[in-house]
């Protein structure tokens, strides 16, 4: 199946640019030299696209032996200096330089790990696809975050960590430090991205119903 990557004016939602891309492309991470690094779920890798021209070059290759479904989705670190990895198929958590390089491995046995994202005092939040599903790790250390399975994304801001839940069809603000929890959005059949705007709004992506929404921020 023949996959895209869009650049959409967010603005009024006006198509950019199209790039054909058949390796099943997932997360994308923007960095300051204008490429994009792609999380490509098809051969388990991340690679490397060049907006000018449409190249995209691999930029690092994931072993994956169990036969599980590869990476999902990717994120910058807080100071800008690495992409954290959930190497979903292996239940692992890499960080790899922007600049390119081997992976660190920063936690394991994490289930099925989809999104990843850092608190400013360097936690970095985990959403799993299974139970716990949002799991912090410090200093290689885990510890589950409430009560919440099926995540799909996790989402740092504002001292609130924005989850999807799947299997809910449920969008939630947790407090990191309780594990309490608030329901933002119900009947969502797949909110499967999220983002954080400057403005303090949240950006939601609903592939079932083929929309993108905005949402406000919890209170």
């Amino acid at each position: 199946m023949r996959r895209h990557l869009w650049a959409l004016g967010v603005a009024d939602g006006t198509s950019i640019a199209s790039f054909v891309d058949p390796n099943e492309p997932e997360g994308l991470v923007p960095l300051p030299d204008g490429d994009v690094v792609v999380a490509e779920q098809g051969p388990n890798r991340l690679d490397l696209l060049t907006p000018a021209t449409g190249v995209l070059t691999p930029f690092l290759t994931i072993p994956n032996s169990t036969g599980n479904v590869g990476v999902d989705d990717i994120a910058l670190s807080s100071d800008g200096a690495g992409i954290l990895v959930p190497d979903s198929p292996s239940g692992r958590l890499l960080e790899v330089p922007t600049g390119g390089g081997a992976p660190t491995v920063l936690a394991s046995g994490l289930g099925r790990p989809v999104d990843a994202g850092q608190l400013p005092d360097g936690t970095i939040v985990v959403a799993a696809e299974g139970k716990p599903g949002l799991v912090e790790v410090v200093g290689g250390s885990t510890q589950a975050v409430g009560s919440l399975t099926d995540l799909d994304e996790a989402i740092p801001d504002d001292g609130l960590v924005y989850v999807t839940d799947l299997g809910a069809d449920e969008v939630l603000a947790v407090d990191p430090a309780s594990g309490a929890s608030r329901v933002l959005v119900t009947g969502s059949p797949s909110p499967q991205g999220l983002v954080a705007l400057p403005d303090g709004s949240l950006l939601l992506v609903d592939s079932t119903r083929e929309v993108i929404v905005t949402l406000p921020p919890c209170a």
